[in-house]
Order: structure tokens, then sequence, then C-alpha cells
């Protein structure tokens, strides 16, 4: 399940039509070269570069639409993804699934104001503004809308709507992003798919840490404050070429969200870890979610651990491969039930549930990525699966397309 509760099922009359979409894709990815990045612009702090123009009608017909855009919005920048997906989960009928069309974008007004923001649209909301913000930059340049905003060296004010940085997962809402195909249980179940919100707040990075704070309209009818801070000892975001991911970074961050009250109606905390060590990725998090009713004052406490390890194998061809396997552990408690006083008969039972899961992802080229992924929850009790809504197992595919 996608961040937002993403996705939108047919019927198996359309199963030739996805085959013969889905393998068209993979042809013509097949097609296009991979793009050779230079210097750092617009498009690489929005997370992608610029596709070969000589790449095929499809890569040309690319450059002119961004190259329009920059004409029109004089000097801005946009790019775009596109996802389809099906599913095929244990004790029940394959599913395809159409995800989100996103156009990411940002333009810079002036010396120190930028506006970014990014419009999705997808068949169960229509369109929506998913980010949109201005950013004032005391020092530093452009920031990306969303992902990894902490790449570049600054310090912003920003106002709008955003990611709330919880954890680590908050980097790979977008699937163009996410080495896996689903989430971990973290973001689907502790979270409930992410959190977006708006409202107003700083971002800053310095040579060997990094900061947000921010103040929002809150989960209910209250408001929320919080912040995360990243410690990144082994590398600085001045040095010239190579990545722009740290070697390791550290960060704890936390929210607290009150009702119309002034009562608390969420608490969270959380704790991440990403390294990358040669050829190895590792992403872990653990985050802690208290949720109060605002009805009789009842509490239930969510928490999740998820640890994944992405290894860049050799080049199939000039096809870059990557290998992940993941754990994770979920946990509810439910302290208090509605209209009780002594918390003996609960919202729903106590629960635990781990999963495992593997899979690979395949980059085409710049504008194509083919993703698979298998997960299996191989302890949980059946009531324990139908209360949280998740199979016993399942075989996850997606196709992401770059533009």
């Amino acid at each position: 399940m996608y961040p937002g509760g993403r996705g939108d099922c047919f019927g198996d009359s359309y199963m030739l039509v996805r085959v013969t979409f889905i393998v068209a894709g993979i042809i013509a990815g097949w097609a296009f070269p991979a793009a050779a990045c230079a210097q750092t612009t617009p498009d690489q702090i929005l997370g992608i570069s610029e596709p070969d123009p000589g790449g095929g009608w499809v890569g040309r017909a690319v450059s002119w639409t961004k190259a329009g855009f920059d004409r029109a919005s004089r000097g801005g920048s946009m790019l775009g993804f596109w996802d389809v997906g099906a599913s095929i989960p244990s004790g029940g009928s394959a599913a395809s699934q159409i995800g989100d069309l996103e156009f990411d974008f940002a333009k810079s007004i002036g010396k120190n104001v930028e506006a970014a923001g990014a419009v999705v649209y997808n068949r169960e909301s229509g369109t929506r503004l998913s980010v949109g913000f201005l950013d004032y930059h005391f020092f530093g340049g452009m920031i990306s809308s969303r992902g990894r905003i902490f790449a570049e060296k600054g310090f912003h004010i920003q106002a709008g709507r955003f990611d709330i940085p919880l954890g680590g997962d908050w980097k790979y809402f977008a699937s163009k992003d996410r080495v896996t195909v689903a989430p971990p249980l973290t973001t689907e179940l502790v979270m409930d798919g992410g959190y977006n919100d708006y409202g107003l707040r700083v971002v800053a990075t310095h040579a060997s840490f990094n900061y947000t704070g921010y103040v929002l309209r809150g989960f209910g009818g209250g408001k929320a404050v919080g912040g995360r801070i990243g410690l990144t000892p082994f590398s600085t975001p001045y040095a010239m070429g190579g990545s722009r991911d740290p070697l390791l970074e550290i960060g704890f961050s936390f929210l607290y969200d009150t009702d119309r009250l002034g009562l608390p109606e969420n608490r969270i905390a959380a704790l991440d870890l990403g390294a990358g060590l040669g050829r190895f990725n590792v992403q872990m998090e653990y985050v802690a979610r208290d949720s109060f009713s605002d009805v009789d004052r009842s509490r239930i406490q969510r928490g999740g651990f998820s640890l994944s390890v992405a290894e860049d194998l050799m080049r199939i061809g000039k096809f870059p491969l990557k290998v992940h396997g993941r754990y994770e552990r979920f946990t509810r408690i439910a302290e208090a039930s509605i209209g009780t006083a002594d918390g003996s008969d609960p919202i729903c039972p106590s629960e635990s549930l781990t999963r495992l899961g593997a899979g690979v992802h395949l980059t085409f080229s710049d504008l194509v990525i083919l993703k698979s992924e298998y997960q299996r929850f191989p302890w949980a009790g059946d009531e324990a699966l139908s209360n949280e809504g998740v199979p016993r197992s399942a075989l996850l595919l997606q196709l992401v397309f770059l533009f």
C-alpha cells in the first residue's frame, strides 16, 4: 500500500492490455542509453538527471518539454514520474494498481527566494498540490521539494505544505526514490501511510549535522510542533562532486500534536540510521507513536522497527541492478477502550507482526525503473493479519516511468 492510500484496481479483463503496456515500457526503456551527469543543476537538486536527448524520440520529447518549461518559467525546473504495478497476494486474486502521476517543480525568484512543489494526480483523489511552499534562504541554494532536503548546504525558512521528516522513510515517499516497492511497516501501519501537512518550518544543513523544526496544522483541530536533528560525522555537504548522500547519518525526530482543547492527540518519536558501505546501503528506523481518543482519552500505542540492506551488484550489460532484503516488526497495544474506565476491554487485541521481504531494483535507463518484491509475515496469526488488513504474503511488481 502506498502512502496516502494510492492505487486503483481493475478486473482481469484488462490483463492483456496491462501486460502489453508493461512489456512495451520495458522494451522502450531498454532502448534509451543512460544519461551522463555533469555539474549540479536544479534538476539534480529535484532528484533526477536530464535524459540524453539523443536517446530516441521519447528522450528528445522529454528534453523539449522540459526545455519549454524552463523557457516559460524563466529558469525554473521540472521533472515527473508515473508508476504502475501489480500485486499477487496469498489467498487472493492478482490486482493491478495505477499509482500517482506526479510533477515536481522548482523556480528561483530572485537571489534568496524559491518556489517549489509537487502536483499529483490519481484516479481516486484527482489533482492535488501534494507539496507546495515558498522558501527563503539566508545562504545556500535551491532545495528539493521533497526527498533529500538536507542534500544542499544552507539555512531555509519555508511556509506551505511539505512532507514531515519523522524517522528515515520520509525521504523515499516518491516511488522514483524508493528501492523497494512497498514502504516499511513504520510508514504503512505506524504512520498510516506517511505524514504531510501545512505549516512553517526551518531547514538547515551544516558541515556535520542538519536539523529542521516546524509548527503544523496538526492531525485534528489543534496544532503540532516537532523537529528532527541529523548527525553526519564523516561527510560534508560542501565537498565537490561525488554522491551527496552522507557516509553515515543518525537522526532523531519527534512530534507533539494537540486537539482543540490543547490535550495531547499524538506523540511520536523516531530514531533512524542510514549508512553507505561500499556497494551496500543500510537503512534502519524505529518509530513509536501514542494516539489518544478525543472521546474518552483512551490510548493506542504503536511501534515499528525496520532494517533494510541493499546491494548495488555488478551491472548486467549497461543496466545497474540492486538487490535488497528487509526485516520489520510492528506492535500495537490498546490500553483502554471507548466507554470503559479501567481499560479491561481493549479496542482491539494487542498484537505483534514480523515481516520479511526481498526484491530487486533494475534501472533500464534514466527513464524506466523495474522493481519486484516478495514479502511475508511468517509467524503472525490470521486474526492479527485481518485486523491490520494485510495478506500473509504477496508478490509485488512495479514499473516507474521518469520524465
